[in-house]
């Protein structure tokens, strides 16, 4: 490069693509490239390509770190896409957008909070990551928020003005490139044709790349470089054989991207060396946030963060059972109270536990509390304990644990919809009987039914039905929960049919049928002694007369949709009827027994 044309760069031009087809350079230097919904590249001769999860409409796209990250202020979602050697692109689901938070062209993020403006990447933890911009909240109504160097936000500001580029400070933190357009827009001019709209369009989707000290962009005829920390920018390098450029990214002082050849029109992947001026070492290459949250199970020397205590703020514990415990807890990102179960489960029995959750996850009614998320935690060894430990202390409590669990077992939570009053909790509060009228209980008594209905009518049994697990989420609106024992039937063999395998419920809300199906089997096991026939019906008489739940779990039984419409029976005559804890054991015993 001479000094009379020290300031043009020619590109080298590759392989024609579409006018709508997209390039994204990840860190390690591979090409991405994008058309619709449709992600791929090239792999030693060989063309690999994927469709994109969730689809693409409306959707914004950058590489970030070794990935692509692509998501869409429509659908609240971000992916994620990553390249496994040697033919295989996989995507993810990475997380839904919290409130108020906007994607930006070029893969950032931006929320206001407390009339404050914070920014991030798409990659990155929007509570944990997240850096407020000394600006003014409505910047973003002139201004693109283009990409973070450092602790600063750069942003572009383009016109159609014939202006000189500049670069300033914003607030403390903030840096600001002012440029002219590429392809300017003549007075009353119509945008006539795909053509017209590509070349005017072409620089708003171009990201900042950052490499070493500088920062990178373009209004897709010129490179603008830019330092953030002195606030500087080298001299434009203008473009001498294409136009509307849109970067993908510079590996090792190669800038890669898309552009138009001023020769031909037809759009290319072009290269070209950036001038020795205007690049400096390139840093280290960037930890994305779903890489950093990546715990593999099996190496439990790596630090372990858990997803439930970084992303909630625990309020109290609601209630702890044999399965587990719930928590009343706050989501840090969208600031809404839910109850977040959590059940210890051996490493080797997650895949069945999970099966039993999607039971649940498909239910959609108004009478069946709402499921939000699922996710798997494996801890090492001890760290639960010393975690339970230090949230009982935070929480004011003197215990000592949450529930009972084995050391190096999984935990599967389920996010719910948060209802702090129970069934339950209603009966033992109104205890006389003009608490209990008719036509109300009637109403509720209807709404469990319906749930139960429902339930029976997707294939699946409750089989712990009871006042505990029926929440009051309003005045005279009742749902039901805990369907995490809830199991399948086949549709093929008639509602009656039953279904066998592991169970377990409440004792004193136990069918009769369970109860003879317990008595028939000869491998029966009552919390965890085997049993003969005789003792089995002397230990359930023994456990059904006691004054408090009892849980069980046995094998190796067969029983229908009968034995939630038992339950019913039980609950209906609860809500009719005030009785004492006492007469309530002994006459839910009687009916057993009898029947």
């Amino acid at each position: 490069m001479t000094s009379e044309d020290s300031y043009l760069l020619e590109f080298e031009l590759g392989e024609v693509i579409s006018d709508t087809t997209f390039i994204h350079q990840i860190d390690s230097g591979t090409i991405f490239f994008r058309e619709n919904d449709v992600l791929w590249l090239q792999y030693e001769g060989a063309k690999t390509e994927v469709k994109l999860l969730g689809g693409f409409r409306n959707s914004m796209m950058a590489a970030q770190g070794d990935s692509i990250y692509y998501g869409s202020n429509w659908k609240r979602k971000i992916y994620r896409a990553v390249f496994k050697p040697p033919g295989q692109i996989e995507t993810y689901y990475v997380r839904d957008l919290i409130k108020g938070e906007n994607i930006h062209q070029g893969g950032m993020c931006s929320i206001v909070k407390n009339e404050k403006l914070f920014v991030y990447r798409m990659c990155d933890d929007p509570i944990r990551d997240r850096i407020h911009i000394d600006v003014p909240k409505d910047t973003l109504e002139w201004a693109e928020l283009k990409g973070l160097h450092g602790g600063k936000a750069i942003f572009r500001h383009i016109t159609n003005q014939s202006i000189l580029p500049s670069v300033k400070q914003m607030g403390t933190n903030g840096v600001l490139l002012s440029c002219f357009r590429g392809t300017p827009r003549r007075f009353l001019e119509l945008l006539n044709s795909r053509n017209d709209m590509t070349e005017y369009y072409a620089p708003w989707g171009s990201p900042a790349v950052n490499y070493g000290a500088y920062v990178y962009m373009t209004n897709g005829t010129s490179l603008f470089v830019i330092g953030p920390v002195e606030v500087k920018m080298l001299p434009p390098l203008h473009f001498q054989n294409v136009s509307c450029f849109h970067i993908a990214g510079i590996h090792e002082g190669i800038l890669v991207g898309r552009a138009k050849c001023k020769k031909t029109g037809k759009y290319r992947l072009v290269t070209t060396e950036l001038p020795y001026d205007y690049m400096m070492e390139a840093r280290p290459v960037l930890t994305t946030y779903s890489e950093r949250t990546t715990i593999p199970i099996d190496d439990r020397s790596i630090e372990f963060t858990s997803k439930f205590l970084t992303e909630f703020t625990v309020k109290s514990i609601r209630g702890e059972g044999a399965f587990g415990c719930v928590f009343e807890a706050v989501n840090n990102y969208d600031e809404w109270e839910y109850a977040v179960k959590r059940v210890a489960v051996d490493v080797g029995a997650v895949k069945f536990a999970l099966n039993e959750v999607k039971a649940m996850a498909k239910l959609n009614h108004p009478n069946i509390i709402g499921y939000n998320s699922t996710w798997v935690e494996t801890p090492p060894k001890g760290w639960q304990v010393d975690a339970d430990l230090e949230l009982l202390q935070k929480l004011g409590s003197t215990k000592r644990f949450i529930g009972k669990f084995n050391d190096g077992c999984a935990f599967i939570y389920i996010q719910m919809q948060l209802a702090k009053l129970s069934l339950s909790d209603w009966l033992h509060k109104h205890q006389d009987q003009s608490d209990r009228k008719l036509q109300r209980m009637k109403a509720w008594f209807k709404q469990i039914v319906c749930a139960v209905d429902y339930i029976h009518k997707e294939g699946l049994i409750h089989r712990d039905l009871k006042p505990n697990n029926i929440l009051i989420v309003e005045a005279n609106h009742l749902k039901l929960c805990d369907l995490g024992v809830a199991r399948e039937r086949k549709f093929d063999e008639g509602p009656d049919t039953g279904i066998s395998g592991t169970w377990g419920g409440t004792m004193l809300y136990m069918s009769p049928e369970q109860v003879r199906c317990l008595l028939r089997s000869r491998n029966s096991m009552i919390l965890g002694h085997q049993s003969t026939d005789k003792s089995c019906f002397n230990e359930v008489i023994n456990l059904l007369s006691r004054k408090q739940p009892i849980h069980v779990i046995f094998k190796a039984f067969r029983y229908s949709s009968k034995s939630d419409v038992f339950t019913l029976g039980l609950i209906l005559a609860e809500l009719c009827l005030v009785m004492s804890e006492s007469a309530r054991w002994e006459v839910f015993l009687i009916w057993k027994v009898a029947l």
